[in-house]
């Protein structure tokens, strides 16, 4: 049985939350929910750009589009069709009201069947995998700063300038090409593990030693999140904050007769 909980906070400088979050089978604005699924589970967490007019609303649309597709959503060709359809309505939103005219969201998402996940991801938040009390980063930023230094030219994306930080080279909200996803591909362990979907607003403040000390805690996932956010706080973020725990049981061996 799948574990998982999913929390939302809005920034600290911001008038509204501009991200979404879609977890099993709920969207969520704000706030917090957990719960348990079979052996398969379905998330995404979109990041309305915030500086553009309307983040909120192209969250709120990439999220509903995704909820359409979940039932078909473990194979790249129903994600390739969910980010497209997502393009559409989010093209559509901006043509229909002026002053969302360039209104865009960030998608990131999971799927887990038969302890396979595979990961689809446009934009800058991240799906790290923690297991053995090692932290994974499973996906690459979608920005210019990660273009640096996969380039050598900054000894991590954090170096870069602010500018760069902030340019988002893919996302939902503009021209086809832009919204084809990444893919990832990982194996759920023997001993099992946890996986963690953040925006920007918890990574590019946490550091992954930080982000460890609070995983490997003994503590409830609910916990574990509301420590995470706290910590970006902490850190200075002001950016709004968004992740997904999931946590995936270990393989129970199997007895012959």
């Amino acid at each position: 049985m799948i574990q998982y909980y999913a929390m939302t906070q809005k920034g600290t400088n911001r008038s509204e939350n501009e991200d979404r979050v879609l977890s099993d089978k709920r969207i969520l604005p704000e706030g917090g929910t957990g719960g348990s699924s079979g052996p398969d589970f379905f998330s995404v967490l979109c990041d309305g750009v915030g500086s553009c007019p309307g983040g909120a609303e192209a969250a709120q649309t990439a999220a509903e589009i995704f909820m359409l597709y979940r039932d078909l959503a473990f194979s790249d060709l129903s994600i390739r069709r969910a980010m497209l359809a997502a393009n559409e309505e989010i093209l559509a939103g901006q043509r229909s009201n002026k002053k969302n005219s360039r209104m865009s969201t960030t998608a990131t998402g999971l799927c887990i069947r038969n302890r396979s996940a595979m990961i689809f991801h446009v934009g800058d938040s991240r799906v790290y995998r923690f297991a053995d009390s090692r932290l994974a980063l499973l996906t690459e930023d979608h920005t210019r700063a990660w273009e640096l230094y996969r380039a050598g030219r900054v000894h991590d994306p954090r170096d870069a300038p602010s500018s760069e930080r902030r340019t988002v080279t893919r996302y939902l909200g503009g021209k086809c090409a832009l919204c084809m996803p990444a893919f990832y591909y990982d194996s759920i362990p023997e001993g099992g593990c946890l996986y963690l979907l953040c925006s920007d607003g918890l990574w590019s403040r946490a550091k992954e030693a930080e982000l460890c000390a609070v995983l490997r805690w003994d503590r409830s996932l609910d916990e574990k999140s509301r420590a995470l956010t706290e910590l970006a706080l902490h850190k200075g973020s002001t950016d709004d904050i968004s992740l997904v725990l999931i946590r995936c049981p270990p393989l129970r061996e199997r007895t012959g007769g």
